[in-house]
């Protein structure tokens, strides 16, 4: 349907091409969705936990988990006090398509592994 005063390239800006379009419902959506991640919940241990999980093949973890030990030393206790895991993450599928260095969740940092060349390649600008 052609909107009267919108230019096909307007159009276009608005309504994203056919490969990127949202299909089925929303609640279809929702639960095809399941994040590549261990979640860790809440212990109130008090003390911080290290899971290291391999890299995988052609990427590496750019920091170790004592330089990781070491810097947490260092921040205010207020900075750190809720923190109860940091897990080095592999790289997954997902992960290698959406870069991404880490993340927050609750009570735990995730990090993610680099590539080994230090080479980044994006099919478009993020």
């Amino acid at each position: 349907m052609r909107h009267p005063g919108v230019s096909s390239r307007t159009r276009a800006a608005v309504h994203p091409a056919a490969g990127y379009r949202r299909r089925g419902s929303l609640e279809n959506h929702q639960l095809d969705f399941n994040a590549p991640e261990r979640w860790h919940e809440p212990t109130q241990s008090g003390t911080v936990r290290y899971v290291y999980e391999p890299a995988g093949k052609q990427f590496f973890h750019p920091v170790t988990v004592e330089e990781v030990r070491e810097r947490l030393a260092v921040l205010p206790s207020r900075l750190t006090e809720n923190l109860e895991v940091v897990q080095f993450s592999a790289m997954t599928a997902k992960r290698h398509r959406f870069p991404c260095y880490g993340m927050q969740w609750g009570t735990a940092v995730y990090l993610y592994p680099i590539e080994e060349s230090l080479v980044e390649l994006s099919i478009r600008p993020p």
